[in-house]
Formats: structure tokens, sequence, C-alpha cells
């Protein structure tokens, strides 16, 4: 006969009741007390009952009603549809006061007790159709969606957020990776380059002192790209330093430290120093 959603009373108002609402008109009710009529209408003076609440639950969003000494002329209209709308009315501390049936004239039903209602009574009146139950499961029903439709929106910011963590991680281990790899490049590189000047020191094509220039140039020069000596004729700018040194005659500075000269060992004396220079 009720159910959760917005319901707009009989001045206009327009109230939201939930779960909780339902279960406050349950709680109230004490039929020993005050025994809610069925009623067809809301009526205000002396009307018939033509059933009586005995008692109320909720099933979910909905509230039912359980009748006693109902009429057979009512049981029968309803099953014919001519009371599809129903609607109940409360009092201001949200107790139920009768529940109405509308849609068609009340019928002729003799041997029932009327109603005294108070003129002046203060209460609130809630029509309840068919139509309305339906547009509340559609609200319900939207609303569901929405809810669906939020919890799919946060799980896929979460499958970004996780892909992009992972993006970040493979992009911080490639720059390692990548940093590893020039480290490594540049290690190799310098040990060439010691290497080459290892064979120009004992070639006598170059001297100790000039290690760390020629070292320092060559590191430099390596990232300097090509040069062209001549028409058509270009090199690597270190491979081309190299080629310089290489190039060298022997300068002889250190022959005074070298072994006698077979040739001229007969009389077993070691070479000049002053005829070398």
């Amino acid at each position: 006969m009720f159910e959760t959603g917005k319901h707009t009373d009989s001045a206009g108002v327009e109230r939201e009741f939930d779960q909780s609402d339902l279960d406050k008109i349950i709680a109230s009710y004490e039929p020993k007390k005050h025994e809610a009529p069925l009623v067809i209408g809301h009526p205000k003076t002396n009307s018939p009952a033509f059933g009586w609440v005995e008692s109320l639950r909720r099933n979910g969003n909905k509230l039912y009603a359980k009748f006693k000494q109902v009429g057979d002329e009512i049981k029968d209209a309803v099953a014919a549809g001519h009371y599809k709308k129903k609607s109940i009315s409360l009092y201001p501390d949200g107790s139920l006061r009768h529940v109405g049936l509308l849609g068609a004239a009340p019928p002729a039903v003799k041997g029932l007790g009327d109603v005294q209602f108070k003129a002046d009574e203060e209460y609130t009146e809630y029509k309840f159709a068919e139509a309305e139950a339906a547009k509340a499961n559609e609200r319900n029903q939207q609303m569901d969606e929405l809810e669906k439709l939020k919890q799919d929106v946060a799980a896929l910011k979460n499958q970004v957020s996780e892909v992009e963590a992972a993006k970040a991680k493979a992009e911080q281990r490639a720059k390692a990776a990548e940093q590893a790899y020039a480290e490594r490049e540049k290690a190799d590189q310098a040990k060439a380059r010691e290497a080459r000047f290892s064979e120009l020191l004992k070639a006598g094509k170059a001297l100790p002192g000039e290690k760390e220039a020629m070292l320092n140039l060559a590191e430099a020069l390596g990232s300097a790209g090509e040069i062209e000596f001549a028409e058509g004729e270009k090199k690597a700018a270190e491979s081309a330093f190299w080629g310089l040194f290489e190039a060298r005659k022997e300068n002889g500075l250190l022959t005074e430290f070298a072994e006698p000269d077979a040739e001229n060992s007969d009389n077993g004396s070691r070479i000049d120093p002053a005829k070398t220079f």
C-alpha cells in the first residue's frame, strides 16, 4: 500500500520516505489503541469502514497491510480492478490513520459499522498508485544503474593507475639499463684509449708525460663527429687524432735505456746517449 521514495501529500508538500520511515509506521501501529480502517477515499466525518488493518509489515522498500473483516463486495471490486489506486493517511506523529481505496464509488455494504472522525483532526494523506510505483521503481533502477556506473568508473580509474604505475616502472628500468650501457661503453672506450696510448709508448711515439693530455683530448674528440681532410676523405676525429701519433717517427728518447746493439757488442759497450741525441 506504500513504498519508499518521494511522495506528495494532500497539501502539495513533497517528502522523501526511506525504509526507516516505513519501520516507524509499523512500530507505532497498535490496533488495541487505534485500529486503522479500510475506507473508500479519505473520509473526514461519518464514513463506513470496509475492513480493518490487522497488522503491518515491510518487505524491502514496500509497506504491506494485512486486513480483516473485509466484505466480499470490496474483495470483488478490488479483484475487478475498480480500486487500483491506494492511499494512506498518517497522523502528525507518523502513525497510521487509515488506508483508502481510490477509483470508484463506494459499494453498498450493509451491516458494517461506521467510523467516526473529528472534523478538525490533523492528518496527512499520501496517494499511492501503480503508476507512481512504476515511477519509483524506475527511479530506483536509474539510481542502481548510476551506482553501477560509478563503480565501473572507479574500476577503470584503478586500472589506469595500475597501467601508469607499470609504465613508470618500465621507464625507470629502461633508463637504468640505458645508463648502465652508457657507463659500460664509456669504460670500454677508456680502456681502448689506454691500450692505444700504451702501444704508442712502446713504439717510442709518445712520452709518459703526454698520457693525461692525450687521453683527455681523445675522449673529447670521441663525440666530435667526422673531420674532412681532403675532398671526399672523412675520418672520425678521434681516429684521426690517434692516426697522427701512430704516423710519427720514433722519437728515440728512451734508447739510452735500451740493451746494447748486437752488432756493436764486441767491445761490450752501450750505445752512446750523446750520439743517439
